[in-house]
């Protein structure tokens, strides 16, 4: 072997490591690369931060997905739909499961058209609104006009203004008006009223009344359910007096639970009267009222009442 034989075979084996070495760099830079999200195509998850060109169904996968609010004013996602108007863009919710909830102290929901409708639905046509309150409209402030609520008797209402003092001026929007019914008996003290009480009301004591089923005139059984609505803020009725006692008595008939005399519906001037008389009073959201016996201290009477129509 020749003085260079040594120095061309350190040479190559030199090369050789060079060699190894850039192929291991190369290797770890591919594996590196190859971990990363691609982009997706069609039926690939939808990867973020990645250029998607997918034109079929995609989904993101993985967990929930959180997007701060950007710094400006602008939507945190803004979906384009760069097609035909007849192709539809949005969130769209399977089952039973809701598309957008707001969880903000105002809106959920904000359209922003000038040309078309703000919230559109489609399909059965039907948008739901949960119960805002159990009866009647907000008292409270916080409100703005515009606002359409429902209560928990499927009464809608519409915020049309403020007081000035920060509270909404509300408006009923559905089911205004009287509803006259078939007359129907809902109590009489003479017959079993389960569950109510029944039997002489004497002078002092009160009765609370369901008037929301209709009753056997002979028996006292419920025959009609349902003949007041459970929307009804308001009765009319005939109220009977039948074996009355003392020279001087009256029957006041009050919303709901309230027992306080505030007028007479009807009177009686003698023992043994059987007397008749119209009213209107209103109810609470169990479709009570109450009726009390007042006079003198003996006044007492079976009574009767009747429903013949309702507000709402």
């Amino acid at each position: 072997m020749s003085n260079t034989e040594p120095e061309v075979a350190r040479s190559g084996r030199r090369a050789l490591l060079k060699l190894a070495g850039a192929a291991t760099v190369g290797a770890v830079a591919a594996t590196a690369v190859g971990q990363q999200p691609a982009s997706a195509n069609d039926g690939d998850p939808w990867r973020i931060g990645q250029t998607n060109i997918g034109l079929a169904e995609t989904s993101l996968f993985g967990s929930n997905l959180y997007i701060g609010v950007s710094p400006t004013d602008k939507p945190s996602v803004q979906i384009v739909n760069s097609a035909t108007s007849g192709v539809k863009t949005g969130l769209l919710a399977s089952a039973r499961d809701f598309g957008v909830v707001g969880t903000s102290t105002y809106i959920g929901v904000k359209g922003v058209s000038a040309t078309s409708s703000d919230v559109y639905c489609g399909g059965t046509g039907r948008l739901r609104l949960e119960p805002h309150l159990p009866q009647g409209p907000p008292t409270t402030s916080g409100y703005i006009r515009g606002e359409i609520i429902v209560d928990e008797r499927g009464v809608f209402w519409a915020c049309v203004g403020n007081n000035g003092g920060g509270e909404g001026v509300w408006e009923r929007l559905t089911n205004k008006g009287y509803f006259p019914i078939t007359p129907a008996r809902v109590y009489d003290s003479r017959r079993p009223m389960p569950p109510m009480a029944s039997g002489v009301l004497s002078h002092g004591q009160s009765r609370t009344i369901d008037v929301r089923n209709g009753r056997d005139i002979d028996t006292g059984a419920i025959n009609a359910e349902k003949v007041v609505s459970s929307a009804a803020t308001a009765v009319t009725f005939n109220l009977t007096v039948a074996g009355t006692t003392s020279n001087f008595g009256y029957l006041s008939v009050n919303p709901g639970l309230d027992t306080v005399e505030h007028s007479s519906h009807i009177n009686w001037s003698s023992a043994g009267q059987v007397l008749a008389n119209a009213g209107t009073v209103g109810v609470d959201s169990d479709l009570r009222i109450t009726v009390k016996c007042g006079g003198a201290a003996e006044a007492s009477t079976h009574f009767l009442v009747d429903v013949t129509g309702y507000y709402i």
